[in-house]
């Protein structure tokens, strides 16, 4: 128990010192926001297909840095990360998938947080399908998936 009080006072003191640190660097002006990106994504060997894949990532990375930038923990300007991956299904002849999870962590967070996103194409003309393309009536296709999305996701990461 008395190893256990030590290195939570430890932690507690590193963290104080750190953001002490941190804090009279700001005022030097030698603090850096950085950030480190570690993104995959697949490549079909169809361009069109790749080249929407690629641009769609890149925008999603501008948009999570642009965001990392203005963001403060505490007045103190930290570091962010970013890491990417990705899964590929194939629902049917007519459809082909990729299921990004995106896994953000800002400096001074306690965990990660979690985004997924989906891209949907048809291998035929290399369009980026949407849920109107996908279902019959996409209104209740959306409706269940409203209903169903939360313990999907909790299921996908256990």
């Amino acid at each position: 128990m008395r190893t256990g009080r030590f290195a939570a006072i430890a932690v507690a003191l590193c963290i104080i010192l750190s953001g002490m640190n941190a804090a009279k660097a700001e005022e030097r002006g030698e603090l850096a926001y950085t950030w480190d990106v570690a993104a995959q994504y697949p490549r079909f060997g169809d361009e069109r297909i790749d080249t929407q894949i690629r641009a769609w990532l890149e925008e999603t990375i501008a948009t999570h840095i642009d965001g990392a930038k203005s963001g403060v923990v505490d007045g103190i300007k930290g570091s962010w990360s970013m890491s990417t991956e990705y899964r590929v299904g194939r629902p049917s002849d007519g459809a082909v998938s990729v299921v990004f999870s995106h896994f953000l962590f800002p400096w001074g967070a306690a965990h990660p947080t979690t985004e997924v996103a989906v891209l949907n194409f048809s291998p035929a003309d290399a369009r980026r399908l949407s849920l109107d393309d996908l279902f019959e009536d996409p209104e209740k296709a959306l409706a269940i998936f409203s209903e169903k999305a939360p313990g999907l996701i909790t299921a996908m990461f256990k």
